[in-house]
């Protein structure tokens, strides 16, 4: 039910994408005079930020729930970056998960990249300073630091969803 609800709002954005914003009559009638010229910028700021909260809640949904998972099993944990829990989640010896799914690390270290960069205006800037590669479906996505992520398209996005759902 949460991830229903977290993928309601993005679906509504892009059928108000696709059936409104794509017309220049809609725009005109919110900036007379101007809207055929915020159409193009304007489609693209709302597009960013639907994908923006996307992400940020379908990680922020992952962290709470492995958060809750890893304090049931190890009580005394002092995991707090979402990297660190998943590790410790994931881990080999005890406590820990049974049923890892495969193939875990790929989603979750883009997901984690996405969301830290966003909170950064889209520019990838990492603490360490140094570029990052993430191959996930056997595409490789380059994280290089100072530069926007241009690689989020709403196929990725789906992608990353099917996979941690």
């Amino acid at each position: 039910m949460r991830f229903a609800a977290t993928l309601f709002p993005p679906v509504v954005s892009l059928y108000t994408m696709r059936m409104h914003m794509n017309d220049p009559a809609w725009w005109e009638q919110y900036a007379p005079g101007t809207g055929r010229d915020l159409a193009d910028p304007g489609r693209t700021a709302f597009n960013r930020g639907v994908k923006s909260v996307l992400i940020v809640e379908l990680l922020g949904n992952l962290e709470h729930s492995f958060r809750l998972i890893l304090n049931q099993l190890d009580p005394g944990t002092r995991a707090l970056k979402f990297l660190d829990i998943c590790q410790s989640l994931f881990r080999t010896s005890n406590p820990r998960l049974r049923n890892v799914p495969a193939g875990w690390e790929p989603t979750v270290q883009l997901l984690r990249l996405m969301r830290n960069t966003i909170h950064t205006s889209w520019a990838y800037s990492p603490e360490s300073g140094k570029n990052c590669t993430v191959i996930f479906n056997s595409i490789k996505y380059e994280f290089i630091v100072g530069k926007p992520l241009d690689f989020v398209s709403w196929d990725l996005l789906g992608a990353i969803s099917d996979s941690s759902s």
